[in-house]
C-alpha cells in the first residue's frame, strides 16, 4: 500500500509540473498569500472551536499543543489532486474560470506549508518546550536517582558492619565518601529548583498527587474495614478525584 500511495504522489506532482507555469506565482502572488492567510486563519478557528468543545467533554488543550495543532496543517498531494480535479471547460467549451489561478494558489499554500512551516516545526516545538532532549526534569530525576543509589549504599554498609563483615574503619570511610555525595546531590537538587520554577511546582504537584492517591487507598480500606459505609466512600472519592484533574489541568 505504501508503493502504491507513492506511485500516486509521484504522479500527482508529475502532473501539477505539467499544469503548472512557475511565471504564474509571480503574477499569483497576491492571492496566493492571501490563500495562505485563509487557510491558517480556518486552521486557527477549527483548532480553537475543537478545544471549547473538548474543555466540557473532557479537558483543555494546551496553548503550545494548539500552537502545534495550527502550524502543523501541512498540504500536500491530496489538494494537489482535488485541484488538478478541476475540469479545463464547462459545459459549451466555456473554460473554466481563473483555473490557472486556483491551480497556482493550491501549489502556493502547498509550497508554504512545506517549506516554512515544515521546516520551522522543529524550532517551534522547542520554543514551546515540548521537545527537550536535556531538560530540567530530566536533570532532576537522574539527581534524585543517584542520591537514592547513595543512600542505599549507606543502608548496605551499616548492614554490612553491624554483621561483622566490613571493618569498622572502611566502613566509616566508605560512609563519609557516600555522606559527602549526597550533600553534593542536595546542594545540586536545590539548586535545580531554584532556577527552574516549573520544576519546583511539578514536584509539589507530584507530592501533591502521591499524597492524595493515598489518601484514596485510606479510604478505600476504611470502607473494607466497615468504618465507613458506600455513601460517605463515594463521596470522599469524589472530592480526592476532583483534587486530582485539577493537578491535571494545572500541569495541562
Amino acid at each position: 500500500m505504501e508503493f502504491f500511495g507513492f506511485l500516486a504522489t509521484s504522479r500527482i506532482v508529475l502532473l501539477i509540473g505539467l499544469e503548472l507555469n512557475i511565471g504564474q506565482l509571480w503574477q499569483y502572488l497576491v492571492p496566493t498569500l492571501v490563500a495562505i492567510c485563509i487557510v491558517l486563519a480556518v486552521r486557527v478557528v477549527v483548532v480553537w472551536l475543537s478545544s471549547v468543545v473538548l474543555r466540557y467533554i473532557h479537558r483543555p488543550i494546551p496553548f503550545s499543543w494548539r500552537a502545534v495543532l495550527v502550524w502543523g496543517g501541512l498540504r500536500g498531494s491530496i489538494a494537489l489532486a482535488l485541484a488538478l480535479s478541476i475540469p479545463m471547460t464547462l459545459v459549451g467549451s466555456v473554460p473554466f474560470p481563473d483555473r490557472d489561478l486556483l491551480l497556482t494558489a493550491t501549489f502556493g499554500v502547498i509550497l508554504f506549508s512545506l517549506l516554512v512551516q515544515g521546516l520551522t516545526m522543529s524550532p517551534l516545538l522547542s520554543r514551546l518546550g515540548l521537545i527537550d532532549k536535556k531538560s530540567a526534569q530530566q536533570e532532576y530525576e537522574a539527581l534524585a536517582a543517584r542520591k537514592n543509589m547513595a543512600l542505599a549504599a549507606l543502608q548496605e554498609i551499616d548492614r554490612m558492619s553491624r554483621s561483622g563483615g566490613l571493618p569498622q574503619e572502611t566502613a566509616t570511610r566508605l560512609k563519609d565518601s557516600y555522606n559527602e555525595r549526597i550533600v553534593q546531590f542536595d546542594d545540586l537538587l536545590h539548586d535545580l529548583r531554584l532556577r527552574d520554577e516549573d520544576l519546583s511546582e511539578s514536584q509539589s504537584r507530584s507530592i501533591k498527587r502521591r499524597l492524595l492517591q493515598l489518601e484514596k487507598a485510606v479510604v478505600r480500606q476504611r470502607n473494607l474495614d466497615g468504618a465507613i459505609s458506600d455513601e460517605p466512600m463515594r463521596s470522599l472519592l469524589s472530592e480526592i478525584d476532583e483534587q486530582l484533574h485539577a493537578l491535571d489541568d494545572a500541569e495541562a
